[in-house]
């Protein structure tokens, strides 16, 4: 019989999940994810030397009347049951902390409620998170379950950059920016202080670039600056959603286009970002495919505003010892890469053209000052990290 932590990792339409022996520290051993397109379950034995290396995926049909994630929750727990593990503990990836929660927490009550208080600063996220949570709690009452916080990261960021310029009394209801991406920029540390441990302590850009993008600025290892605000809607334009943008131009939808507060929020959500600006796709890799001139020009602002982004970030800084690349595009995408390189060559940034087509690791050129890195954000690693110290010193006798 194995003890694991489970992780769950939960998107408006996706799943992501990790199984981890306790031996001594988390060791990964299953992972899997759904992908809501084509109700594709992937599971992945890592640690079975005969599975397959590749996922095995399965159709799931949905068909009844529960939330999505709940009914694909039901599909991975009934799987897991043909395991010979004991689980000590669930742990939640939750976007929104509020200026509440700066670690990991066991999940009760009044941290429920007050996390459903944030839920329309999150809309794409936090409910989805919180369905999971309950459909976890109802299924296995016994058992610990853990928050990590995505906003934790974040609360080092002084009030110089988390201060929006709005009257003082909104700012005391908690209107002020926050950020997120905070469990992948904390793996990417984690992994960046075995790599390069002279480098984490220094003057960092971390460029996490995915479906939801974000840049947070690093000063001995903690952060000081981020894209994102109070919401994941601000910040960098992303896959539909459309970042930074003139308030005014909200009011411009809301009073003389007469749109309501839905239809704005579906617009800015779902209908913007690279998809907005292309008409095609938010997906970058069909944007980089693509010969049309809304495509490249979607492309071009994106790459604009990630290098733009990384200047202002110098001045919270005050200089720029490295950049490391992580999250989807981030990772997966050296065209992506090259080019915000090459809008920031003014600063001594240079990739080795082989090194960054290849990818993973050390991707600067030996004669530039400015390191640059490509590593694979893992958040559920980070998750059950956290977890596993937490439980581990709140209860000294927990995985005894």
């Amino acid at each position: 019989m194995h003890d694991v932590l489970i992780t769950l990792n939960i998107g408006s339409t996706s799943l992501k999940f990790a199984v981890f022996r306790l031996r001594g520290k988390p060791e990964r051993w299953i992972t899997g994810h759904f992908d809501a397109q084509d109700h594709l379950l992937c599971w992945n034995n890592e640690l079975d030397s005969d599975a397959s290396p590749e996922p095995q995926p399965l159709k799931i049909s949905l068909v009844s009347a529960e939330s999505l994630h709940s009914q694909v929750l039901n599909v991975v727990f009934e799987r897991l049951k043909t395991y010979p593990i004991r689980i000590q503990g669930i742990v939640h990836r939750v976007v929104h902390g509020g200026g509440v929660y700066h670690g990991p927490m066991v999940i009760d009550q009044t941290m429920l409620e007050r996390l459903e208080s944030f839920s329309s600063w999150a809309p794409l996220h936090q409910p989805s998170c919180l369905d999971a949570i309950g459909f976890t709690k109802n299924r296995f009452p016994g058992v610990a379950q853990v928050a990590c916080f995505d906003t934790a990261f974040h609360h080092t960021i002084p009030t110089t950059n988390s201060q929006f310029a709005i009257p003082r009394w909104l700012s005391r209801h908690g209107l002020r920016r926050y950020g997120f991406h905070g469990l992948s920029f904390q793996s990417i540390l984690r992994q960046l202080g075995v790599r390069d441990p002279e480098l984490v302590n220094r003057r960092l850009v971390i460029a996490h670039l995915g479906g939801g993008s974000s840049l947070c600025a690093v000063h001995h290892g903690k952060s000081v600056a981020t894209t994102m605000g109070l919401t994941p809607l601000d910040g960098l334009p992303m896959a539909t959603r459309c970042g930074s943008i003139d308030p005014g131009l909200i009011l411009h939808l809301l009073q003389r286009k007469q749109m309501s507060v839905e239809h704005v929020s579906q617009l800015l959500y779902r209908e913007s970002g690279l998809r907005g600006i292309s008409e095609t796709s938010g997906d970058m890799r069909t944007l980089v495919a693509s010969e049309t001139p809304e495509s490249r020009e979607a492309v071009e602002v994106y790459v604009h505003r990630v290098a733009r982004e990384i200047g202002a970030m110098m001045v919270d800084l005050q200089g720029l010892d490295g950049i490391i690349f992580t999250g989807g595009i981030g990772e997966n995408s050296a065209l992506i890469r090259e080019q915000v390189c090459r809008e920031l060559h003014f600063v001594g940034v240079e990739l080795d053209p082989l090194a960054n087509r290849r990818g993973a690791g050390c991707i600067h050129a030996e004669s530039t000052a400015i390191h640059v890195w490509c590593l694979h954000s893992d958040e559920d690693g980070e998750m059950a990290q956290q977890a596993y110290a937490f439980l581990t010193t709140s209860r000294t006798d927990y995985f005894k």
